[in-house]
C-alpha cells in the first residue's frame, strides 16, 4: 500500500439481488476482468435478499433466477466515502451487469416462452 492510497477515500462495491414478493432462488455468474485474464465467481442456488461486496474492477454480472414466476432484480453499486458514485440497477427476467472503466449498463435478457412439445423447434421452418 503506496502512501498516497493510505489517504484516498474508501470505494465499497456491492452487488443485491432481490425481489418484490417472496423469497426467489437464483443463480450468478460474476466475470471479473484482470490485466491478463479473467477471474470468475459463481453464486449457485441463492436466495434473495442477497450481498456480497465485489473487487473494485470492470466486471460482467448475469442473474439467471431459479423460477420465473419469482423474477429478481440486480443491483450493482460503488460508494466512495459513504456516498453512491456509481448505481445501476436490471429488472429484466435474466438480469445483466457490466461495468467498464467509469460506466455502467443495466441490461437484461427477456422472457421467452419455452416452445410447446407439440410445436416446430425455434428457428426450424414452419410448414
Amino acid at each position: 500500500m503506496g502512501l498516497l492510497s493510505a489517504f484516498r477515500p474508501s470505494r465499497h462495491v456491492t452487488l443485491r439481488v432481490f425481489s418484490n414478493g417472496d423469497p426467489a432462488k437464483f443463480d450468478a455468474l460474476v466475470v471479473l476482468d484482470r490485466r491478463r485474464g479473467f477471474e470468475v465467481q459463481n453464486f449457485a442456488d441463492r436466495e434473495t435478499p442477497f450481498e456480497t461486496e465485489l473487487p473494485d474492477r470492470d466486471v460482467t454480472i448475469v442473474v439467471q433466477p431459479r423460477d420465473a414466476a419469482h423474477p429478481v432484480i440486480a443491483e450493482y453499486e460503488v460508494a466512495v466515502a459513504g456516498k453512491r458514485r456509481l448505481w445501476a440497477r436490471s429488472w429484466h427476467a435474466t438480469p445483466v451487469l457490466r461495468r467498464h472503466r467509469h460506466g455502467i449498463v443495466g441490461a437484461g435478457v427477456a422472457h421467452r416462452p419455452m416452445p410447446d412439445a407439440d410445436g416446430p423447434a425455434v428457428g426450424a421452418p414452419a410448414f
